[in-house]
């Protein structure tokens, strides 16, 4: 039936007149025209003030149609609007009975175009939409088109087949990106295959896809885990592996706990999933895989077939044998052999579970995969002995030339090392993964060494898509040994060409390795122009191209940067206000290497390249917008990208940035969180060292120190070389160590003023600060050390001595006036706290309500100390300590400190439970969200209620008391200051 006859139908069921109506009144009618006009009267608008309207939009031939068809729109939309209020008003049971009775009514006309968004609207919102309705929709196309995606999962649910009709496209193409990611013409070691973070991944259009097709149905969840199982054992294509694992992150981040909570592999890829991301297994995260392994219950080993298919996702295999190899670079420095590692046997055992996966689901017999010993007892400890051989081959190279051995580089394999590569796929993989390793490190002596041993591999790994472009990423950092006849023969005619083309995919490699590694021709600039002309050329072109478009055009470049540069400063913003408070996992606690593996970093570094222009480029905006907003984290960004170019040896902007040196040494301070003798030595020399006409420098070695990674490391350095003073009873301006110290420090805090006025002069020191200020402090540590002395005593042999609870005013007037001093005293409260000594922290406090520059309301500084409070739990149920902290210090700042008042929610929400019930009630009150106050202060404020609500003050929960960290071994009375 066609559609029009179709309408017609629904028209007569309605009682609404239709064109066949108007037909036969005009064939029956002796007058038309009043036929006509009694037919619109009848069946327009029937509103008495449209009668005189009605003529009047005539004079200005506005067409009845027109004038009917925005009625009808305005009308359609106030409806959709009111169907979903309806669904979301009332009982469950009412809504649906009202949703109900208005699809009997409306469903008739599902079919006219623009009725049929209303009927799909009130489909959309039931949760189970009549089994007759839905028939009828799935039987017509363009019904089954329109419907929304709710109502196509009822349709699904019941429907296999043409769920995988819906599903197959999908998985076509995420197999075909991933693939087509393989053999993406960049060529690097930094940007590959597994370079996206978890996240980044599965925000890609088919996980997404897939994620809204299942919403929270968990028969439709197990239907795509029942195709994925399917095609991986029809193609043993190991990318299903992934997208099974990202499909159920993906409904993770959603919270959909529908169908988390009864996939038994949830926690397991939870947990691995945060190994990817960490490109590590870390002993922590080892024993928690290990314990959901061990916790497979009898009779319910199937969920082993899964769990295998999770640890099968390359992202995976890739994540636990970097693992491997660096596990077993650690057993060589410690001399302890693989069979005496637990960390490395879990290791070997999850890989074996995933390398197993297609068997353990093909066979049906859930068994893990019986580890060979000989992996463990002898090519392990070969493969350790290739570790030892680079080592030992390296340090005779770096021997004066009189005391050098005559050692060579041994050139052969051992033929049990091949052999192990032929037949065990475990051997195979760490193996090829160790091939990557030392191709990475530049060692073209073991390369050449290995590659033999890669023609003929398990099941051909070493021509897998995966080994070959993780390989020609890595060869790109040999690029000058391609020059050499020797190498170009054994690594093609050797290695790529003894299996292309009889595999294509090794052909594309190895053509891929030959043109990609040598240098880019130059672009002639005509070309560039058209280039750039075009946007669609311009998105597609490689980074090499775009970087000679660059260079000539700082303006295109700056809009490239200008996204990563707030991307990175949100970043940092969001990590001083994260809701993890502990003393020991904080803002400083990232290694720098850690740090600059960062998006932001990586992505600033491939653009940059070798491109000295454009280095140049990156470092002025730096420079302009710490200027402009004096927000230190530009400094942080600065040196970050220096070092990253440093790790991958870009020599070409190293040798021309004069604070590379002072950088890398300054970096290796902040890695250790001190300043050794040593390295002040070198860093001191790198300041004298600055010649006359080259003081400018000085604006970029100020702006590296200004680095809050930098500050910290010379502020605890120096509250260490203050405690050392006293136990040596020597002043601090006979330190030359404290003196340089301070000198660093003060350069650092001054780089804003330095770059912004160009007068290159290192600050001048004041004189007070080293005369009179740090021997105050010092008598302060000189106070901590009488009174514990004393508190040990037996009781007879005591004196009758109290805790100073006063300030010297002097000291309230330093933290005021100097910037220098206010900086040194803010870390020995942060000491002193990280010590537990309450009472010195209760002294200090009010001198800490005015300071320089309000230092001790940064969020900086803040993030530290309620960090570091977490500590002191236990006094958070005294009357006094919390005033002192909160009216005596906190609120003191807050409300007018937006930062205040979210940095003390945090800490509330952390150690609420401790807090005595009225004090609680006092601040919650105090605390209460204005209508200034910003989203973040308001959630905070609302999660402290939910808390609140949860809290028995009468029985404190073990939850509770093991909110303080357990930390109880006896502290030395002057410890050395720890990294914060």
């Amino acid at each position: 039936m066609k559609q029009e006859s179709w309408l017609l139908l629904y028209y007569q069921d309605l009682g609404v007149a239709n064109g066949e109506d108007l037909k036969e009144t005009l064939t029956n009618c002796t007058e038309p025209l009043k036929a006509i006009e009694q037919f619109q009267t009848e069946n327009g608008v029937l509103l008495p003030s449209l009668q005189s309207a009605l003529p009047f939009l005539d004079l200005h031939g506005t067409p009845r149609l027109e004038f009917h068809q925005s009625v009808f729109d305005e009308l359609r939309d106030k409806l959709l609007e009111r169907v979903s209020a309806i669904a979301s008003e009332g009982k469950a049971e009412e809504r649906y009975k009202k949703l109900e009775d208005l699809l009997e009514k409306s469903f008739s006309l599902v079919k006219m175009p623009s009725l049929q968004p209303v009927v799909m609207c009130v489909m959309k919102h039931l949760p189970k939409v009549p089994e007759k309705k839905l028939k009828l929709v799935m039987a017509d196309k363009e019904l089954y088109r329109a419907c929304a995606v709710e109502v196509k999962r009822q349709i699904w649910q019941d429907n296999q087949a043409l769920f995988g009709d819906e599903v197959s496209p999908l998985l076509k193409q995420y197999i075909l990106e991933k693939e087509n990611a393989l053999f993406s013409t960049e060529l690097s070691v930094l940007h590959n295959f597994f370079s996206p973070s978890p996240k980044t991944r599965r925000q890609g259009e088919v996980v997404q896809k897939l994620t809204q097709m299942v919403g929270k149905n968990v028969k439709l969840y197990d239907m795509v885990l029942q195709f994925l199982r399917t095609l991986f054992l029809r193609t043993r294509n190991v990318h299903y592996c992934t997208l099974r694992a990202e499909l159920l992150m993906s409904l993770h981040d959603l919270d959909v706990g529908d169908i988390c909570t009864v996939d038994p592999c949830h926690k397991f890829t939870w947990c691995l999933d945060a190994c990817i991301r960490e490109r590590f297994v870390d002993s922590k995260r080892a024993r928690e895989l290990q314990g959901f392994l061990d916790g497979v219950k009898k009779g319910q080993e199937q969920v082993l077939g899964d769990l295998s298919m999770i640890l099968c996702d390359p992202f995976a295999i890739n994540t636990l044998s970097l693992s491997t190899i660096r596990h077993l670079q650690e057993l060589v420095s410690q001399e302890t052999l693989p069979r005496d590692s637990p960390d490395l046997l879990l290791l070997l055992r999850l890989l074996a579970l995933g390398q197993g996966a297609w068997d353990l689901i093909d066979s049906q017999v859930f068994k893990e995969p019986k580890m060979e010993v000989e992996l463990i007892t002898k090519f392990l400890p070969m493969l350790m002995s290739f570790v030892v051989d680079d080592y030992t081959f390296n340090v005779d190279q770096k021997l004066p030339s009189e005391e050098k051995a005559p050692v060579t580089y041994p050139n052969t394999l051992p033929e049990s090392f091949t052999k192990f590569l032929q037949e065990q796929r475990m051997a195979c993989e760490v193996g090829l993964y160790y091939v990557l390793h030392i191709t990475k490190q530049r060692n073209k002596n073991a390369l050449l060494r290995l590659l033999p041993g890669l023609v003929e591999t398990f099941g051909d790994l070493a021509f897998s898509d995966i080994f070959l472009h993780l390989l020609t990423g890595s060869l790109a950092l040999l690029a000058d040994e391609f020059a050499l006849e020797d190498f170009c023969s054994s690594l093609f005619e050797g290695f790529f060409l003894t299996a292309s083309p009889s595999l294509t995919e090794t052909s594309l490699h190895s053509r891929w390795s030959m043109g990609l590694i040598l240098e880019e021709p130059w672009v002639p600039e005509k070309k560039l122009k058209l280039v750039m002309a075009d946007k669609e050329l311009y998105r597609a072109c490689a980074v090499e191209v775009k970087r000679q478009i660059w260079q000539d055009n700082q303006a295109l470049f700056g809009d490239e940067v200008s996204p990563l540069l707030k991307q990175y400063i949100l970043e940092k913003e969001n990590a001083l206000f994260s809701t993890e408070l502990s003393v020991l996992h904080n803002f400083f606690s990232p290694s720098p290497k850690t740090r600059r593996q960062g998006e932001v970093v990586q992505k600033l570094t491939q653009m940059v390249g070798k491109n000295v222009k454009l280095y140049d480029m990156v470092l002025q905006f730096l420079r302009t917008l710490f200027l402009r907003t004096r927000n230190v984290h530009y400094c942080t960004l600065r040196a970050e990208l220096l070092m990253s170019l440093h790790d991958l040896d870009v020599g070409d902007i190293c040798t021309v940035d004069p604070c590379h040196k002072f950088t890398w040494c300054l970096d290796a301070c902040i890695r250790e969180r001190f300043v050794d003798s040593k390295r002040a030595r070198e860093l001191q020399g790198f300041l004298d060292g600055v010649k006359k006409g080259q003081e400018q420098v000085l604006g970029d070695l100020s702006m590296i120190l200004c680095d809050p990674f930098a500050i910290n490391t010379l502020s605890l350095s120096t509250i260490r070389h203050l405690q050392e003073l006293v136990s040596q009873e020597t002043l601090p301006r006979d330190s030359p160590d404290l003196l340089l110290l301070l000198r660093l420090l003060a350069l650092g805090q001054g780089a804003w003023d330095l770059i912004d006025s160009q007068v290159f002069k290192e600050p001048k020191m004041e004189v007070e600060l080293i005369t009179k200020f740090l021997p105050m402090l010092m008598s302060f540590v000189v106070d901590d050390y009488t009174f514990n002395v004393d508190q040990k005593l037996p009781s007879e042999e005591k004196a009758p001595v109290t805790y100073p609870n006063t300030l010297p005013e002097s000291f309230t007037k330093f933290l005021q006036e100097q910037r220098m001093a206010c900086e040194v005293g803010l870390y020995y409260v942060l000491h002193i706290t990280k010590q537990r000594n309450k009472n010195a922290l209760l002294r200090l406090l009010p001198g800490l309500v005015e300071t320089f520059g309000d230092l001790a309301f940064s969020d900086i500084f803040l993030h530290l100390l309620t960090g570091s409070l977490a500590l002191l739990a236990d006094e958070f149920a005294l009357e006094d300590f919390c005033s002192s902290l909160f009216e005596g210090f906190f609120l003191t700042a807050s409300p007018r400190k937006e930062n205040v008042h979210r940095h003390v929610l945090r800490l509330l929400l952390h150690l609420h439970a401790r807090v005595a019930p009225s004090k609680l009630e006092a601040l919650q009150k105090a605390l209460e969200p204005t209508g200034q106050s910003g989203e973040a202060v308001k959630e905070l404020y609302s999660q402290l209620g939910e808390k609140l609500e949860q809290l028995d003050h009468r029985k404190p929960s073990p939850a509770q008391a093991a909110e303080t960290p357990t930390l109880e071994l006896p502290l030395p009375s002057m410890p050395a200051a720890a990294g914060l």
